[in-house]
């Protein structure tokens, strides 16, 4: 048993690997949106990573107030002063002091406060509860897209949308279900199974690329704003659980050099916003032809250097509330 416990938590970190260098790049692409090869990649990008995210928080979650705020309020209040003040000192534009409307990439941060703050609420081991509280909540997520109001306003659009993914997978760790579900996704039906649904799905983004709006992907875009429905909001749902299906047939559930990415996917996630944005600022991307492969291999890039020893080292007291005398200890373990 101890082994399966090891390999699952590789999984997760090779999968958050993944995900955060799609994460990268997909900010990297925002620079050549109006590129329609890019805008592709940006909209299939989209369709997955951060409904995958929170499925890959969700398993791990826990509601212990001491851990929210040493890993994720004290972040959170640190990185959205930082970038509010390189908005305004570096970008050169009017940032405005807030907390109420989480700055850019920040809104998962805030997402993850509250989503670990309602655990209480919805926490149950009762197999008819849980697939109640998830039929709940995603008619909520896609309720949501008719409310004008909330919107970036703290995050509650997406917090709604997304959560129903992180709940499923802190279910299914409840449940014990995850070692069933890998191993139906392993198996050569569900390869085969998985791998045609995303192909499929590739070939219906692509068709109806001019169709869509990649505002529409966001999560927190009204659907009378944004001109779409809550149709979109269903298909992007399913997307996600195919892209799901399909990762967990083939992500590795072994210790692989994407394992020490994956294990430092926040500290990637908080530091590159500042380095990305600065580079589409001065439109690095302008000076090279081949600006698509070139945006990817420097998300590669960063994304390696981001989860280095020596960076994590320097950033440790933004990331992790420090302990007196001991935190390098308590974030480098």
């Amino acid at each position: 048993m101890e082994m399966i416990k090891k390999e699952r938590i590789c999984l997760f970190d090779n999968l958050k690997a993944l995900l955060i260098l799609f994460v990268v790049f997909g900010h990297a692409l925002e620079a050549l949106l109006k590129d329609s090869h890019a805008e592709f990649l940006y909209m299939l990008i989209y369709s997955f990573h951060m409904p995958l995210f929170a499925f890959c928080s969700g398993f791990f979650a826990k509601y212990d107030p001491a851990r929210i705020k040493k890993n994720l309020m004290y972040p959170f209040f640190v990185f959205q002063g930082l970038y509010l003040l390189f908005d305004h000192f570096c970008l050169k534009q009017d940032a405005v002091l807030t907390l109420t409307k989480p700055y850019w990439l920040m809104w998962y941060l805030f997402a993850m406060i509250i989503w670990e703050m309602v655990l209480p609420f919805v926490d149950s081991d009762s197999l008819p509860r849980q697939l109640s509280n998830l039929a709940l909540f995603t008619v909520l997520g896609i309720l949501a897209g008719y409310d004008k109001t909330i919107g970036y306003y703290m995050s509650l659009s997406r917090i709604l949308v997304y959560f129903p993914f992180f709940l499923a997978a802190y279910y299914v760790r409840r449940q014990k279900l995850l070692e069933g579900l890998l191993t139906f996704a392993k198996s050569r039906s569900g390869r085969i199974l998985s791998l045609l649904s995303v192909l499929g799905m590739t070939g219906y983004i692509a068709l109806h690329q001019n169709q869509y709006k990649v505002s529409w992907l966001y999560g927190s875009i009204a659907y009378a704003d944004g001109e779409y429905d809550a149709l979109f909001r269903l298909q992007l749902y399913l997307f996600a659980m195919l892209w799901l299906l399909f990762l967990a047939a083939f992500v590795p559930n072994r210790r692989t050099v994407l394992t020490g990415i994956g294990e430092n996917s926040l500290y990637i996630y908080l530091l590159h916003g500042f380095i990305i944005k600065y580079a589409n600022h001065i439109h690095v991307l302008k000076y090279v032809e081949y600006k698509i492969p070139t945006a990817f291999l420097l998300s590669v890039l960063l994304v390696y250097l981001l989860s280095r020893r020596p960076v994590r080292k320097l950033c440790a007291p933004l990331v992790r509330l420090p302990r007196f005398g001991s935190w390098e200890n308590a974030v480098l373990k």
